[in-house]
């Protein structure tokens, strides 16, 4: 068996630096460290900060909060009612949004102030869009995830741009773009799917021209970034395999693969990684396995 391992694996940039600044406030902050909601969709990454004693943040902890108590909001962003929350419950509070999801938030709210209409291609449930949303107040905002959506958007939006959640599928984003300009002849088209997204995206279709006969995907089953992933390795029509821990290999079912593609999400540790095809080798014992 053949185990190559995705050109880009482990924490993106912007996750790396998200769970710094919480380590970072576990050991200057004299009180406790909290954190507001999933800071990055990865249960093992959350239960990891949770066994090292940062804490949720819930509304109802704000009567014991006390001074020298500190908070670090998600990777995700938050919408700025919920930061001024914050700041009105902790002295200390980081802001833990990733830098690319800021710059955009900063592109929306100069749109918005022209009294532009934006168009957001991604989920809109996710932390991420509703805190684009949120931002952009000056003019119309909508969300899609689908070019076929574009038809129900109203013909009077006023110089459309439209952006995307940084983790999306690349393919979907064209696909929306193509659509868009064909209803708005004055729209204005930024792709602002972060370069760890493409980047991730990309290495998924090289693993299938490296001749990999099935894809493993590491990483949170309820993270955006991963479950695109997963969506465009299946694409390539090779067997595909998603799963948070090594423990959830079907390792009878991967016996029979000579090749095996290992890629993950941006919020998979390399740790993580290691330990899958340390798996894999330790399975295929006896086999001739490269080092990966």
């Amino acid at each position: 068996m053949k185990i190559i391992v995705s050109k880009v694996s482990g924490f993106c940039s912007g996750v790396r630096r998200t769970l710094k600044l919480v380590w970072d406030a576990l050991e200057r902050c004299s009180g406790r460290v909290y954190v507001d909601g999933e800071t990055v969709h990865n249960r093992l990454v959350m239960q990891a900060l949770e066994d090292a004693n940062v804490k949720l943040f819930r509304d109802s902890d704000q009567r014991c909060i006390v001074p020298n108590d500190c908070i670090v909001t998600r990777a995700h962003g938050i919408p700025e009612s919920r930061y001024s929350q914050l700041k009105g419950c902790f002295k200390n509070v980081t802001d833990g949004t990733c830098s690319h999801v800021a710059g955009v938030l900063q592109l929306i709210k100069h749109v918005s102030g022209e009294a532009r209409d934006v168009v957001i291609v991604g989920n809109s449930e996710h932390p991420e869009v509703i805190t684009l949303v949120d931002a952009a107040r000056g003019g119309k905002c909508f969300v899609i995830n689908s070019a076929e959506q574009v038809k129900s958007l109203p013909h009077d939006l006023t110089r459309v741009l439209l952006i995307a959640q940084s983790t999306i599928d690349g393919e979907l984003f064209a696909d929306v773009a193509k659509a868009i300009g064909e209803k708005y002849s004055d729209a204005e088209v930024k792709n602002t799917i972060c370069g760890s997204s493409r980047v991730r995206q990309r290495a998924i279709l090289d693993l299938a021209r490296e001749g990999v006969e099935a894809i493993i995907v590491v990483g949170g089953k309820h993270s955006s970034n991963t479950t695109v992933l997963v969506k465009v390795a299946r694409r390539t029509g090779l067997p595909v395999f998603h799963i948070e821990v090594a423990a959830e290999l079907p390792l009878n079912e991967l016996e029979k693969f000579c090749s095996i593609g290992v890629a993950t999400g941006a919020s998979t540790s390399e740790e993580m990684v290691r330990e899958v095809v340390d798996s894999l080798r330790e399975k295929c014992v006896g086999k001739r396995i490269p080092n990966a």
